[in-house]
Formats: structure tokens, C-alpha cells, sequence
């Protein structure tokens, strides 16, 4: 999924920073088993099972309500989400849920000329008691043998129609992928690729 490009330089760079958290960067083939490392290993229960996903989410949802969403971001180890403040509408505030704990909420600094309003959705409309299915799904069409699912991103699927998906991006030493799935977590679509044979390794 591709989001509204002028609206979210700022909330696509925290997610870049999220997304470095599930990593550890240095050289190529350290960056691919880092990756795939990080995602196997977070600290306490994954977010990709259905009980730490829910005792995050519930958590969330008690602190936001269903607040009007700009994304949301789930890794391993933590989860990211980004909301519209009821009280201005111009303004959009970002919570991380880490080692059991909430916390938040941070501003986004917003920039460009995009609309806030076209790219924002209510948090009642996705429905993530499918992920743990979603992952495996996921890694079994990239990567069966290497995969693993670094994280787990939430949005409208911006500029190509007003609907709300997920994006399931997929790690391993060998080659890089993702799938795409409806709000419910039903895949649309079979991976797209980065799927690069990387021979140096």
C-alpha cells in the first residue's frame, strides 16, 4: 500500500524509526540475519500471537477509543499508532505500546499539502484477531523456509483507492517480500516483490 506521499513525510519517517527498532543495521547480510533475528526473538510474548496482541490492543483501546487512525504499526517486540486528536482535528499524536506498557502521547509533525481527513479511518474498522493466520500466510508465500514477518503496517491504501488494508513485509537472509490483506487480515493478493536473490550472501 502506498499512502498520501505529501501528508506523511513526517509520520512515514516515524515509522522508519519503529521499523529500526525490529533491527540492527550494519553490513548487508548483518542487516538480512539481524532482521530476521529481531523478529524471532523480541522480549516477552509476540505481538504476533493472539493474546499479547490483545492485551496491546485492548490497551490502546482504552486510551484512544475508536479514535480516527492515520496508521498502525505492529512489530514483534512493540506497536505503533498514530491518531487524530478528537479536540483538533488538524493535529495527530503517536502511542507505542513496549514491554507491556503504553506509552504516549507523542506529537506527529505533519507536512505537505495532502488531506489529514482522506487518510484517517476509525480504529473499529480493522479487526486483527486474524494476524497470527496472517503471518504464517504471509511467510509461506515468500519465503517458507527463511521468512520471517518484520512488521505489520496499517493504512489507507493511498493513492490507489480509499480502502483499508494491511501490509505484511517479510524478512530472510535469501530474499525480501511482502503481502497485502484486507482491514479483517484476508489476503488480497499474492506477495509483491522486492524478491532479489542476493548472491553476496
Amino acid at each position: 500500500m502506498i499512502g498520501c506521499r505529501a501528508l506523511l513525510v513526517a509520520a512515514l519517517l516515524a515509522n522508519a524509526l519503529a521499523l529500526a527498532a525490529c533491527q540492527n543495521p550494519s553490513s548487508t547480510s548483518q542487516r538480512r540475519s539481524d532482521a530476521v533475528a529481531s523478529s524471532a526473538a523480541p522480549e516477552g510474548p509476540s505481538l504476533y500471537t493472539h493474546a499479547a496482541l490483545s492485551d496491546a490492543m485492548s490497551a490502546i483501546r482504552s486510551r484512544v477509543g475508536d479514535a480516527e487512525v492515520l496508521s498502525l504499526e505492529v512489530c514483534p517486540a512493540h506497536a505503533t499508532i498514530q491518531v487524530q486528536l478528537s479536540s483538533d482535528r488538524h493535529r495527530v499524536v503517536q502511542y507505542e505500546w513496549k514491554g507491556g506498557r503504553l506509552f504516549g502521547p507523542e506529537p506527529v509533525q505533519l507536512r505537505g499539502k495532502g488531506s489529514l481527513e482522506a487518510n484517517v479511518f476509525p480504529l473499529s474498522t480493522i479487526d486483527l484477531a486474524g494476524v497470527p493466520e496472517l503471518v504464517t500466510a504471509a511467510i509461506e508465500r515468500i519465503d517458507p523456509a527463511n521468512g520471517k514477518v518484520e512488521r505489520i503496517l496499517v493504512r489507507r491504501n493511498l493513492p490507489a483507492d480509499q480502502a483499508v488494508g494491511m501490509r505484511v513485509y517479510v524478512a530472510s537472509p535469501i530474499r525480501d517480500g511482502h503481502v497485502d490483506a484486507d482491514a479483517r487480515g484476508r489476503l488480497v493478493e499474492a506477495g509483491k516483490a522486492e524478491r532479489s536473490e542476493r548472491s553476496a550472501l
